[in-house]
C-alpha cells in the first residue's frame, strides 16, 4: 500500500494483534470493562498513543529510514506521536 504525508488513517489495534504485525516501535495494552476488552497502542515512551479504531495522521517518514512512519494522534488533550513500520501499517490501517 502507498501512504501519503498528511493522510488521515484509522488504526486497527485488533488487526495488529491478529495479523502478525512486528510492532517494533509500539506495545499493546489491554483494558477490560465488564465483558468488553479494549486495545490501545503505547509508544516508545509508554504513552497511550492510539485506541483501537482511532483516526491518526501520517506526519512524516522517520529520518534515515524508507519504511518507518511517524504518525500523530490529535484526538486527545495533547497530540501524541508514535512510529509504525510500513508492514505494520499495511496490517493496521483501514480506510
Amino acid at each position: 500500500m502507498e501512504y501519503k504525508i498528511g493522510e488521515k488513517v484509522c488504526i486497527s489495534v485488533d488487526a495488529m494483534i491478529n495479523g502478525d504485525a512486528n510492532m517494533d516501535y509500539v506495545d499493546i495494552m489491554t483494558d477490560h470493562d465488564g465483558d468488553e476488552t479494549f486495545y490501545m497502542l503505547l509508544n516508545e515512551f509508554g504513552e497511550v498513543c492510539c485506541l483501537d479504531g482511532e483516526e491518526c495522521t501520517i506526519d512524516h517518514v522517520v529520518a534515515g529510514t524508507e519504511d518507518v512512519y511517524d504518525l500523530v494522534n490529535n484526538n486527545g488533550e495533547t497530540s501524541v506521536h508514535f512510529m509504525l513500520s510500513k508492514n505494520d501499517m499495511d496490517i493496521a490501517i483501514f480506510r
